[in-house]
């Protein structure tokens, strides 16, 4: 289990719900109208990068990390197109985020769901919308356990100092 998994099975769900995006990719970090520039994305496309992580919550057999994960969505045509498609993207997000969860069985539900605008002067002049969505999800870590020793079933008895390997044929037999 691991931080990167929960990010492709996020990644993964976008991708699969939302057919008609030409891109659905991890990425690094912020995404602002620099990167955007950086690195030309095309459109409509989905970006998901790990905006916080909390301390641990320890548990008996491992512990619960707080993530917030973040999808920036890029859309591009005329303005009322780029509004339309950001919107319904943000709306089709959510409803997965409170659903199932994107499928990830560690994950706990999410909370503190948020999508914010973040158009600019400069994003326009990339004939682009830039949206973010947020949420808050505790992820579970659970400790590979140890597999569990067979309980023995016969027990035998033996007098020290006579014991150990050499002296078990001497040992005696106790029956349950």
């Amino acid at each position: 289990m691991s931080l990167s998994a929960y990010l492709r099975a996020v990644r993964d769900k976008l991708s699969d719900t939302f057919t008609d995006l030409r891109e659905c990719e991890l990425h690094p970090g912020t995404v602002n109208s620099t990167e955007l520039e950086r690195i030309g994305a095309a459109t409509p496309s989905m970006l998901v990068t790990l905006g916080y992580v909390e301390p641990p919550q320890y548990i008996h057999e491992g512990y619960d990390r707080a993530v917030i994960p973040m999808v920036y969505i890029i859309t591009g045509g005329n303005a009322d197109q780029q509004l339309d498609d950001a919107v319904n993207f943000v709306d089709g997000i959510t409803q997965l985020i409170e659903g199932d969860g994107f499928g990830y069985e560690l994950a706990h539900s999410a909370s503190d769901i948020a999508a914010k605008n973040l158009f600019t002067t400069a994003t326009g002049r990339h004939a682009t919308s830039l949206w973010v969505v947020r949420w808050r999800q505790l992820v579970r870590y659970v400790e590979p356990q140890a597999p569990a020793e067979p309980v023995p079933t016969d027990l035998y008895i033996g007098i020290a100092p006579e014991i150990g390997a050499d002296h078990e044929p001497d040992y005696t037999q106790v029956t349950p």
